[in-house]
């Protein structure tokens, strides 16, 4: 009985936590990190691009918690994504990833609000810091691993 309840009481407090939504073009680096969020006890959705990604947030809104966003991408890139989400939801709390910023400057990427930033390839746990502190609705400075 107590192992039963144990086990309920483990499914309820996973359930309650807040999704990653994942957006990068190279499949590779979204299953790796969803892998390894996963791995972690973070429940994640991927999408390939800024269009999918506005579908995805959409249709599961309430339960995401973090987006963590590549910069470059095709069709929209993460910057514009990012703003197309604020206009769903002022409050969304995004990351942004690269592995070269294009016509992005260092300092634009980090005057967007972003949670952090994070060049690729990136340390996983400064990653999985930032999102645990953001899932648990903790402020906190906005750390530029990339600057």
């Amino acid at each position: 009985m107590r192992a039963t309840l144990r086990n309920c009481a483990r499914r309820r407090k996973v359930g309650t936590l807040k999704t990653v939504l994942i957006v990068d073009d190279e499949a590779p680096i979204r299953n790796l990190l969803a892998l390894a969020l996963r791995r972690q006890g973070i429940p994640t959705l991927q999408a390939a691009d800024g269009v999918e990604a506005l579908r995805q947030y959409k249709a599961h809104q309430g339960e995401i918690g973090l987006v963590i966003l590549d910069v470059r991408m095709p069709r929209m890139d993460g910057p514009e994504t990012m703003a197309a989400l604020r206009t769903l939801n002022p409050g969304v709390a995004c990351c942004l990833m690269t592995g070269h910023a294009g016509d992005y400057v260092a300092v634009e990427l980090a005057d967007l609000g972003v949670e952090a930033i994070f060049l690729k390839p990136f340390d996983f746990t400064d990653l999985l810091a930032t999102a645990r502190r953001i899932l648990a609705g903790k402020p906190g400075d906005v750390p530029q691993h990339t600057l």
